[in-house]
């Protein structure tokens, strides 16, 4: 549709175009020409030139066209003490105040009068204007106690949607503002852009997601069936054969497995149901006792069949609970996290992320997973378990693809088999002096004390935490950082990664550095966390067995393995041993 010349203020660009590029406020440029994305003109034209868009065939504004109060989007919105008294309209969670308000209402007009076939939302406050349910609601920083703002850009961006009522595709992801800021996020957007916009250009039917066929809460029959089935296939078949696997847990307890041999095909296979006796939810057995027997027989004759090539995500986990309750060992050849690891390292390695890279549908679903959890929603849960093994299966196609493209199939295979060896090493575990452990106990113990002891009165209350019954401030990162940075205002250190307040120990010796009269403080803490780093050697879970395991994966930066809990809550990280102090 043709909007009406001349355009709304703020707004610009093609007044026939199909897509609409929405913006979360104005920068001081933009106000300045007062049009919308003015000041990163030159960046967001590069991105939509780069992912194959004309940028002449966009229309350009925002959810406001106005600077955001004070220079600052967080206060667009007020808080809850605020509306007490002011008694806001409340919109998906969040309180928007006037100005935000009436831009919303511009640019529902502006949507339903242009109609456009895609909208792009750029950044996290976009994603909430322009969706009903896809997005977070968190609070702000700690310099903007009492903001709840809007967030879960870093799930949904990619993600396949629709605008509030409508049916008008919307697809959100990171803005050029952003990428100043963190320049990796320029890669995800560009093919954000384009992959999605296409899908939404050519029409509904490539926005909606495909017909899936998913088996879930299957009879005994169907479930033997099935898995006779993929047997006699894998048998007959003139080579090997793909079949993704992926688990569910609950209280370090298989809940259920899932299969998936296509794109569009799995099922899910309980373990545990949920139950509510006398209205108290608990979880009980699925099949009957010689039910489960002859399911986990045929599932063992599936996983660890020569002809089936077993692939999942992460399944380094997996492996362990599949071997540790049912005795299964399979035969493991494919992972889209150490595929993707191969492929772009240093880029998120989790299944939604891999997913919105490599899939040809993309909505972001892991939430479902953690709704059904909360609301004991076996079937909503099931599900979810068959969704991870399709999206596993197509996304492990096109890796694949890319893979050989790259001609990287050589470090794809040595990745495999590091992956295969150290589930082994994590499966096998360590022996353990259990005298010597007893021992070293009492005396981690003691050592903890005399440090406690040291610690107890060196700090005036008046800088203490606000809330101080959760553990020792000595103990938490995130007290240490309430005193160090907000009760006696040093400099906050950011972490690069995350953007957050770190006292990490590089941390602690800038914070000295900056502050001499904290240099006993700091190095004291830095001596206590290596004295506790040491103790979890002592206190880490051993399995009922007495061994010390640990789970092992390839999938570091550098492509050494990390280390850390199994996939049951035992063990630690057995690879590093702390340096100890300075001194």
């Amino acid at each position: 549709m043709t909007l009406t010349l001349p355009l709304p203020y703020g707004v610009r660009g093609n007044p026939n175009a199909r897509i609409l590029i929405v913006g979360e406020g104005f920068t001081s440029g933009d106000e300045k020409a007062g049009e919308a994305f003015r000041t990163h003109q030159s960046a967001l034209e590069a991105m939509l030139n780069e992912a194959g868009i004309n940028p002449n065939d966009c229309l350009y504004t925002n959810i406001c066209n106005a600077m955001p109060p004070y220079g600052d989007p967080v206060r667009w919105f007020i808080t809850e003490a605020e509306n007490k008294t002011l008694q806001s309209i409340r919109i998906r969670g969040l309180l928007p105040d006037t100005l935000l308000l009436e831009g919303l209402l511009r640019l529902d007009t502006l949507i339903r009068e242009l109609n456009p076939a895609i909208i792009v939302g750029l950044g996290p406050y976009a994603l909430w204007a322009l969706t009903t349910n896809s997005f977070s609601v968190g609070n702000g920083s700690k310099r903007q106690q009492g903001w709840k703002v809007p967030g879960g850009l870093g799930n949904y961006r990619g993600s396949q949607l629709d605008y509030l009522d409508t049916d008008i595709p919307v697809m959100c992801t990171y803005s050029p503002g952003a990428i100043a800021s963190v320049y990796s996020w320029r890669y995800q957007a560009v093919h954000d852009l384009r992959t999605r916009v296409p899908r939404a250009l050519a029409g509904k039917v490539s926005w909606v997601e495909p017909q899936r066929d998913y088996i879930v809460a299957p009879s005994y029959e169907t479930c033997c069936k099935c898995l006779m089935e993929l047997l006699m296939r894998a048998t007959l078949a003139s080579g090997p054969i793909l079949l993704t696997a992926d688990i569910e847990t609950i209280n370090y307890t298989c809940e259920c497995i899932g299969l998936g041999w296509s794109k569009t095909a799995a099922i899910c296979i309980p373990i545990l149901k949920s139950v509510a006796p006398g209205g108290m939810y608990t979880h009980t057995n699925y099949w009957s006792a010689e039910e489960e027997v002859g399911v986990a027989q045929l599932l063992k004759k599936v996983l660890e069949h020569p002809n089936i090539w077993v692939a999942g995500q992460n399944f380094i986990y997996d492996m362990q609970y599949l071997f540790q309750d049912f005795g299964i060992m399979p035969n493991y050849k494919h992972d889209t996290m150490l595929a993707q690891h191969t492929l772009f390292p240093g880029q998120p390695m989790g299944l939604n992320f891999i997913s919105s890279m490599w899939c040809n549908f993309h909505r972001y679903w892991k939430e479902d997973g953690k709704d059904a959890s909360a609301t004991l929603d076996d079937n909503k849960r099931w599900t979810y378990n068959c969704r991870d093994c399709v999206v596993t299966y197509e996304a492990l196609e096109v890796q694949w693809e890319a893979l050989n493209y790259f001609n990287l199939q050589l470090q794809y295979a040595i990745q495999m088999a590091r992956a295969n060896a150290s589930t082994r090493m994590s499966l096998r575990g360590m022996r353990v002096d259990h005298k010597r452990r007893a021992e070293e106990s009492v005396i981690q113990l003691e050592t903890t004390m005399e440090y406690a002891n040291k610690f107890t009165g060196l700090l005036p209350a008046s800088i203490h935490t606000p809330n101080p019954k959760t553990s020792p401030w000595w103990t938490s990162p995130t007290q240490q950082a309430h005193i160090f940075y907000e009760s006696i205002g040093i400099e906050p250190v950011i972490d690069k990664d995350t953007g957050n307040y770190t006292t990490n120990n590089d941390a602690l010796s800038k914070i000295a550095a900056r502050e001499p009269a904290l240099t006993y403080l700091t190095r004291l803490l830095k001596e206590y966390r290596s004295i506790e780093a040491s103790g979890q050697f002592i206190t880490a879970r051993l399995d009922r067995d007495k061994r010390l395991r640990s789970s092992f994966s390839p999938t570091a930066e550098t492509f050494r393995y990390r280390s850390g809990e199994t996939a049951k809550g035992t063990g630690r990280n057995v690879q590093n041993i702390p340096s100890g102090s300075e001194d």
